[in-house]
């Protein structure tokens, strides 16, 4: 099973500060302590601009962490629209424009320049594979679902666009939905450990288990339940986006329509 672990958190500059103080204490200084003290294990994350704002401000040990993550190889950081923006109804300039001023963000702050497009909410057009390949991005995790639920694509392939290419990086369902599940109290966290610890067992071939931080917020998660979590993930061999093909055979082709 070739597993990749993810995290991401797009709270907002309209949230009032509580909001940013117990997305501190509730999710992200427990998780990334933790990652801090897997030696070997590697993740993924995306978290708003807002929220590294306020982290550089109020807490700036936090990014300090972050920083030193990126550095030693343990966290990749992914880029995505600066202003939050649905970057499909910008022009391509802006488009652009939006993803360099997040890549750019992260690499002063972080040493880590992002190679890796994180797109929010499904929302995703093929126009974006010409930006980023001008953005100088190599790969694109994004949900493959379609309206009905169903997920297209269960691993790794090359999309091509105009005579352009880039790795689309599928989204687990499966998890995405169980996270959903809790976050609207329809799972008890027991209960939402048991049924992930149960697929994971059943050894699926690719899992990209991007778990939704804001959703795990609005369930009311504790510092202890976010550890026990990502330890659930942590206890088995976690990847790099650079290794998410599953072999050495060229990698599939495949074809992500709007949506």
């Amino acid at each position: 099973m070739k597993l990749l672990v993810g995290a991401y958190s797009q709270i907002t500059n309209a949230e009032p500060m509580p909001v940013y103080e117990r997305a501190l204490e509730a999710v992200c200084k427990p998780l990334l302590t933790h990652l801090h003290a897997h030696e070997d294990a590697i993740m993924q994350l995306s978290l708003s601009i807002p929220l590294l704002d306020w982290l550089d401000v109020n807490h700036s040990s936090v990014n300090l962490l972050i920083s030193d993550l990126a550095k030693n190889g343990k966290l990749e950081l992914l880029t995505g629209s600066f202003n939050q923006s649905i970057l499909s109804l910008l022009s391509p300039k802006d488009r652009s424009n939006q993803i360099e001023m997040t890549t750019t963000y992260l690499r002063k702050r972080f040493g880590q320049r992002s190679k890796t497009l994180f797109s929010y909410g499904q929302v995703f057009n093929p126009l974006y594979i010409n930006t980023a390949n001008l953005c100088f991005i190599d790969s694109i995790i994004i949900s493959t679902s379609d309206e009905t639920g169903l997920q297209q694509f269960d691993e790794p392939f090359i999309m091509q666009e105009m005579g352009k290419s880039v790795s689309i990086i599928p989204m687990d369902g499966t998890i995405s939905d169980l996270i959903a599940s809790f976050a609207k109290k329809a799972i008890s966290f027991g209960n939402l450990i048991e049924r992930i610890r149960n697929y994971l067992e059943s050894k699926p071939p690719f899992v990209m288990a991007m778990i939704n931080l804001d959703h795990l917020l609005q369930a009311g998660v504790t510092a202890q339940q976010t550890i026990q979590l990502f330890d659930l993930f942590f206890g088995y061999e976690t990847s790099s986006i650079e290794e998410a093909y599953l072999h050495n055979d060229p990698p599939k082709k495949g074809y992500l329509q709007a949506g």
